[in-house]
């Protein structure tokens, strides 16, 4: 879906493929397409108009000489397609799905590689693309809801496959993370649930504040949320990001000299075309040398706090320390 089937879903407004995001970029020319599953592969050429497909990866990297890949492949196939898409003397840039990788080593030799071949690299947590939500970092920065006291959310499908969409997001909103500890949750999900459990996780900020995000089951429905309450104000991120609703402290409607949290203001996401700005944002780094929005570090820290939560749990440890 995240690869291309997302731009042939009737319901979806926007740009929320890889495939989608690379035709659509002025920069970028699609040339190939990858996949081990022929009939996927079929109807992704298809629908891109692409002739050069290949249902092996090491015969796309043998015939192939791409500038940028995306990695849209299953969590535990990361790290290995990724080093591999790493020792091509072509690539300059790479955009993977997240997680990183599913253990802290092949991460961390992931990141290496890459600063070490000079080749930029990206996840797409996709947040971290979306005008709506850098709004709200913005407002958070600029004192717009007082000192953070309490971050809590709810997310489903595993605290590494979508737990550190969350985690990233907690770190790019309000700071980095001092301490987790892992509670067992829900029973996640689907293969490999045994190593990527539905924890539920509670946070301690850097900055002081205190942070608890809940595991739901998938098998019900999908959601993600995050709930930033501070000192002066609120700011709820809904509907899987979609929409945003930012309160401020007033005087109570119902009760004389209480106060209370009051809409004041809401807006957009901005998750409709965040894929584009991910490629453009990674075709910049390319060119001009820069950071991207969401670096192979940003991915290793989110993973960082994702494997504490599982261990910390394990080990009935009952906060382990992150060292950012």
């Amino acid at each position: 879906m995240i690869g291309s089937r997302f731009s042939q879903d009737s319901k979806v407004s926007g740009v929320y493929s890889h495939a989608g995001a690379y035709d659509a970029c002025a920069d970028t020319t699609l040339i190939s397409l990858c996949d081990s599953d022929e009939a996927t592969l079929s109807d992704c050429s298809l629908h891109w108009g692409v002739k050069n497909t290949y249902t092996s990866i090491d015969e796309f990297l043998e015939k192939e000489n791409p500038e940028i890949v995306s990695i849209c492949t299953p969590d535990n196939t990361h790290a290995q397609i990724t080093r591999k898409v790493l020792g091509l003397s072509s690539v300059r840039g790479v955009l993977i799905e997240k997680p990183l990788a599913l253990n802290l080593q092949e991460a961390e030799d992931i990141v290496t590689l890459a600063a070490d071949r000079d080749i930029v690299l990206a996840v797409n947590y996709s947040r971290r693309y979306a005008p709506g939500h850098d709004r709200v970092r913005q407002l958070i920065e600029n004192g717009g809801i007082g000192k953070v006291q309490m971050v809590t959310g709810y997310y489903t499908k595993g605290v590494l496959h979508n737990g550190t969409h969350w985690l990233d997001l907690a770190r790019f909103l309000i700071g980095d993370v001092a301490a987790v500890q892992g509670l067992t949750g829900l029973k996640c999900e689907g293969p490999g649930s045994d190593s990527d459990p539905n924890l539920d996780v509670q946070l301690a900020f850097a900055s002081g504040g205190r942070g608890h995000l809940f595991g739901c089951s998938a098998d019900l429905f999908s959601v993600f949320e995050m709930d930033i309450v501070g000192s002066r104000g609120r700011v709820r991120i809904i509907d899987s990001g979609h929409n945003i609703e930012h309160y401020l402290v007033a005087d109570s409607e119902f009760y004389t000299d209480y106060k209370s949290l009051k809409l004041n203001d809401s807006w957009d996401g901005g998750l409709d075309n965040s894929m584009i700005f991910a490629i453009e944002n990674l075709v910049e780094c390319v060119a001009y040398g820069k950071v991207p929005l969401c670096s192979g570090h940003d991915g290793l820290e989110a993973l960082k706090l994702g494997i504490a939560a599982i261990e910390s749990r394990n080990t009935n440890v009952p906060e382990l320390l992150v060292n950012s």
